[in-house]
């Protein structure tokens, strides 16, 4: 394996009147690292920061390529700075030898800025280690059937802990976190070299993790945090078991003007039979319906499927997985389907993450076409309804189309538009545009049809046209006093999002129609059809939430405040019950409905407080997932 830390760059100059803000990134083959971000004409990394790259020997790759990168946060553009490619051989040749120093980077290439006399100090080593013929008293030849699935932690002890200027004395204690799961150790009564003797395991289901390690004073009100570490996968994985002293930074992750101490963390990552499938079970669940419970043990009740299935394999010396082999032209057939499905999608989220990256802050303007609804659930006695459309935006802003009076299957063919003026990529990330349809009433004014919400960056960064054109959306109800469930008829309808310098689609009419009509001929499953639309199916999304930790440390958060999480995709939300900051335990989980396929592209968690009887709630924080 190649063993590599990066420590420091040298020679850098001012860029844009700023100090450059300096990210190095590592390519080996098809393999990227990168670092953390420094702002500095000196910069300086973590030096207990490792990088591995495994198998280096088996690899045709000839050079190690560094590149030192400047992120300009106001052009969100990065500046290469310049790179340095070293050849694996100089390196490959000294075993177990580490090389530090001094190394000149070189011009970029491409036209841009040139930054000479940059320096970069690097260390590497190459590991070789010994093999070593015969067996291993020590082998289980059960357990190396199975991937590793349980990560074993052990924290001893902390030294050299930081006291605040005009304290005599810390109390700490150590949180512990894996994948969102977090396990606290005890507390050590004034002690700057506590020993927590602390022993704990992680159930893990995900190919990529970091054990992130978080000190705080309980001694002081609000326990605020003393220092945070991370260490992740690949440094532990390189050594096991993986035993050592690590670093405490400060909350971004850098190293203070002073040292905030150490901690002795220990680590092994094994396969454990006994280790969960599923999320964790929590100790009650709130906001329970009967259709909630219902899902809630189906997953319980295949989990102990599972596991019987597994356990009996296990006893007859069988695998499990031999129970669902395909062979011979099935599995060839599976195979090159399974193949193609994920180079499309590997090419779509590549063509995706380029148009990310062109997302510029300024003028932005969303247009909606509103073309025809079908087959619209009836509000009236009569057996029709009196639709009308509106769209709301979270930037703000609603519009609305005319009311098409006793139709179920009304023609609109109505554009509603909105500009927003000097938007920033965060108010970009967080817009979403919500499209009701509505039953107008005379004497209850107005009563929801059905509605479909679509993220603002997801339209932008769909395709080169930042658009949806001419596509079938299947309505669903989802206001909280009403009790349908399923589609409450289709509208058809096109949304654009043009920024800056973007020019507005033209589309031929008559042969997009040709298009849709072939396609709804050929392939009537495909995206935006009336068939795809049709085939939505409910689902749940399930979020289980334990407890919240440092609130104290937000804004506008006092020790009384009362806060609760809430959950939110496509329109629907459900919050959990209000805690008090000083005990935020919520034991809690919440289930928000999801009809698939959906346009609809994340995921929404968020804590807020509450406002009480004359102030609206106010959001301390978001947090965004893909819901691919």
């Amino acid at each position: 394996r190649l063993e590599i830390r990066v420590k420091a760059a040298r020679g850098l100059t001012k860029i844009a009147g700023t100090e450059p803000s300096c990210i190095v990134g590592i390519e080996y083959g098809m393999e990227k690292r990168a670092t953390e971000m420094v702002s500095s004409l000196t910069p300086e990394w973590d030096k207990s920061k490792m990088y591995v790259f495994s198998n280096v020997a088996e690899q045709d790759v000839e050079y190690l390529v560094f590149k030192l990168v400047h992120k300009d946060m106001t052009t969100f553009k990065d500046v290469v700075i310049g790179v340095l490619p070293v050849e694996l051989s100089t390196v490959m040749n000294s075993p177990n030898i580490t090389q530090d120093g001094w190394r000149q980077l070189r011009s970029n290439g491409d036209g841009g800025p040139e930054f000479p006399g940059v320096e970069l100090r690097i260390q590497m080593t190459y590991m070789m280690d010994d093999i070593e013929l015969g067996e291993d008293p020590e082998f289980d030849e059960s357990q190396a059937k199975h991937k590793p699935n349980f990560l074993s932690l052990t924290l001893e002890k902390g030294r050299n802990l930081m006291i605040e200027q005009g304290r005599s004395s810390v109390d700490p204690e150590a949180i512990i976190t894996v994948l969102g799961t977090s396990k606290v150790t005890t507390c050590v009564r004034n002690d700057t070299n506590p020993r927590f003797n602390w022993k704990g395991g992680f159930n893990i289901n995900q190919p990529d993790w970091v054990v992130e390690i978080a000190v705080r004073d309980r001694a002081r009100f609000g326990s605020p945090i003393l220092g945070r570490c991370r260490v992740t996968m690949t440094e532990i994985l390189a050594e096991q078991p993986f035993k050592h002293w690590v670093k405490l930074l400060d909350d971004q992750y850098r190293f203070g003007p002073e040292g905030l101490g150490e901690v002795l963390l220990g680590a092994d990552f094994v396969y454990n039979r006994k280790a969960r499938r599923l999320i964790p079970s929590m100790p009650r669940f709130g906001r329970s319906s009967k259709q909630n419970a219902d899902k809630r043990d189906q997953s319980l009740v295949a989990e102990a499927e599972h596991d019987r299935l597994l356990s009996e394999a296990e006893a007859a010396g069988d695998n499990l997985d031999a129970t669902v082999a395909m062979f011979g032209e099935e599995r060839e057939i599976w195979e090159k389907e399974q193949a193609a499905a994920q180079a499309l999608a590997l090419k779509q989220q590549k063509q995706q993450a380029k148009r990310m990256e062109k997302v510029m802050p300024g003028d932005y303007q969303v247009s909606i076409h509103v073309i025809e609804a079908r087959d619209l659930k009836p509000q009236d006695s009569s057996g029709t309804s009196d639709p009308f459309v509106t769209a709301k935006c979270s930037l703000g802003g609603t519009s609305r189309t005319a009311t098409q009076k006793s139709n179920n299957s009304p023609l609109f063919d109505e554009r509603l538009v909105f500009s927003y003026k000097d938007l920033t990529r965060q108010a970009l990330h967080e817009a979403t545009i919500t499209v009701s349809v509505y039953d107008e009433d005379f004497y209850i004014f107005k009563q929801m049809i059905g509605s479909c919400s679509f993220d603002i960056l997801g339209i932008y960064t769909k395709n080169e046209q930042h658009e949806i054109y001419r596509s079938w959306v299947g309505l669903t109800d989802t206001e909280e006093n009403n009790d349908e469930v399923g589609i409450q008829g289709f509208l058809k309808l096109s949304i654009s999002v043009l920024g800056p310098g973007d020019p507005i689609p033209v589309h031929d009419l008559e042969e997009e129609l040709k298009l849709e009509r072939s396609r709804e001929r050929d392939e009537p499953g495909a995206e935006g059809t009336m068939q795809w639309a049709r085939e939505r199916k409910l689902e749940y999304i399930a979020m289980s939430i334990h407890k919240a930790q440092e609130l104290l440390t937000t804004s506008n958060v006092v020790f009384s405040s009362r806060v609760y999480c809430r959950l939110e995709f496509a329109g629907n939300k459900i919050n959990s019950h209000p805690c008090t900051v000083n005990s935020a335990t919520f034991n809690e989980q919440l289930w928000v409905p999801a009809y698939v396929p959906t346009m609809a592209t994340r995921v929404v968690i968020s804590m807020w407080k509450r406002g009480g009887a004359f102030a609206t709630d106010i959001p301390l924080g978001h947090h965004y997932i893909d819901f691919a």
